[in-house]
């Protein structure tokens, strides 16, 4: 598929929506009970964004 064909939004779009608010960032705390710290934040279970 040529790039230009693309459904995938433009810099333009993701700068536009930067700015307007649009993006919402869920995740999911892994804290160490015994230390009261957070250890790792996960972006979503299967995708987490730490080693486990």
């Amino acid at each position: 598929m040529n790039p230009a064909e693309s459904d995938a939004p433009t810099v333009a779009e993701l700068a536009e929506a930067l700015a307007q608010r649009q993006f919402v960032l869920h995740c999911q705390p892994i804290v160490e009970l015994h230390g009261n710290r957070v250890i790792c934040e996960a972006v979503s279970e299967s995708e987490p964004s730490c080693d486990q």
